[in-house]
């Protein structure tokens, strides 16, 4: 059980690393689809907030 754990947390963290490099539009994109595909939102609220970059 801790090595599944231990895997999830770095593939969790991997996946932060490669969505932290993406614009707003990419981010909502991505998280818009991995909803689609698992059926639940596991996207930020962040994203509904207006971003002083645009």
């Amino acid at each position: 059980m801790e090595e599944a754990i231990r895997l999830f947390q770095e593939e969790d963290e991997r996946w932060r690393g490669i969505v932290a490099q993406m614009s707003k539009e990419e981010q909502t994109q991505f998280y818009l689809a991995v909803e689609e595909a698992s059926g639940r939102w596991i996207g930020s609220e962040s994203l509904l907030e207006d971003d002083p970059e645009d």
